[in-house]
């Protein structure tokens, strides 16, 4: 490009810098982050790609708000970069299109960073009211006395609502019906049961699928431990023992049960359940401790989400092969109790959701592994409306 092609290229960059907060210089990110960012980026631009082979136009939005934040992070990180990238060498047209680009890519970002005031304001417009009537409602209810240049002052601040009184914060929650962290927590559940079931109805070997794409995996060991027992990842930070059982007949796990799992008073020796089983790939690992390093875990998903995602086109936890796991052990005929106990759970009462939607008569079954120790002995759930005074009062 031409020198004064150049200068106009470097106002836009400048311009972009300030207006999407974006740092003069690349920083530096550790490994971990860098492969939160990679996953983000991949998933962003995998979408962009569909929808773009298509008419639909493209609004990408993320499943929860932690996920926002990592792909607005991500984005501005990979736009520094390719912003540094453009110089008087670069040709005007192409430097033109990664520009257009660029913004395209956080304008997305931008249009899900809508405060909750925003979100207020646009909830309440949606239903038809008027903005005077907005405030009038909040006025009544809160007991305060805003009046009508309030947007106004609100506007001029960037909408920063941090300062506005408590009562008046969670009013607008009420009206935007922002979940709570548990709601958040069942929402991932159900979403990523639905991405299982989905997979299992495509590729119903999907796990023997896993087996061979991880075999050369860092992180085959602990995939090993929780595709033949569904243990939770957190077990694996305490460490899984495999041995062979005395008798010949196949391998025995013992599985400490994660303390935030188990009762306060509960001992050690008492949260640990065993596990008997069949499978040829416990071959290798007879004797060993299988562990994960609890800076390793985040690794340890991300790893596993970006191999799914690009072998069946979703992204999964390893909590989805506990979820397999309950479905084989359904399918084999165990009750909601023994589903418990080979999970480790103290309740049936959680057992029941793992597999709800899940193809429990499907091809994609698979034999099942014994439990020899439970942790603890379940004991059915009583109907409320079975309960006498004293089992209430408890």
């Amino acid at each position: 490009m031409t020198p004064e092609q150049f200068h106009k290229a470097q106002e836009v960059i400048n311009a972009m810098r300030s207006w999407y907060s974006l740092p003069s210089t690349e920083t530096k990110i550790g490994k971990s982050t860098d492969q939160q960012y990679r996953l983000a980026l991949e998933h962003f631009d995998s979408q962009k790609i569909v929808v773009q082979a298509g008419t639909d136009n493209f609004a990408y939005k993320p499943s929860s708000q932690s996920k926002m934040l990592i792909l607005t992070s991500a984005l501005k990180h990979r736009s520094v970069n390719r912003l540094s990238q453009i110089n008087i060498d670069t040709d005007n047209k192409v430097a033109a299109e990664e520009l257009s680009n660029i913004m395209f890519d956080l304008d997305q970002v931008l249009g899900m960073r809508k405060g909750l005031f925003q979100r207020w304001i646009e909830t309440e417009r949606a239903t038809g009211k008027s903005i005077n009537e907005i405030i009038a409602g909040l006025n009544d209810k809160c007991g305060t006395r805003y009046g009508s240049d309030w947007l106004t002052e609100m506007k001029r601040q960037g909408y920063k609502s941090n300062r506005l009184p408590s009562v008046v914060l969670r009013y607008m929650k009420q009206i935007v019906a922002e979940p709570t962290a548990n709601s958040e927590a069942d929402d991932k559940e159900v979403k990523l049961i639905r991405r299982v079931s989905k997979i299992e109805k495509q590729r119903p070997h999907w796990r023997k699928e896993l087996d061979v794409r991880l075999k050369e995996s860092k992180y085959r060991d602990q995939y090993i431990i929780q595709r033949i027992t569904g243990c939770r990842t957190e077990e694996l930070t305490t460490g899984v023992r495999v041995e062979e059982a005395d008798d010949g007949d196949g391998y025995l796990l013992h599985i400490v049960t994660a303390k935030g799992r188990a009762k306060n008073d509960e001992k050690d020796s008492d949260r640990i359940r065993v596990i008997r089983s069949a499978n040829p790939l416990l071959s290798d690992l007879a004797g060993k401790t299988v562990t994960l390093g609890s800076k390793n875990k985040l690794s340890y998903r991300t790893n596993l989400a970006r191999i799914t995602l690009r072998m069946f086109g979703t992204e999964l936890s390893p909590y989805a092969l506990r979820y397999a796991i309950t479905s084989d052990l359904k399918h084999a005929g165990l009750s909601s109790v023994q589903r418990a106990e080979f999970l480790g759970h103290s309740s049936m009462r959680v057992v029941g959701k793992y597999s709800r939607g899940m193809n429990t008569g499907g091809a994609g079954r698979e034999p099942v592994a014994r439990l020899e120790k439970a942790r603890v002995e379940v004991k059915p759930s009583t109907p409320p409306y079975m309960r006498n005074d004293e089992s209430r009062m408890r």
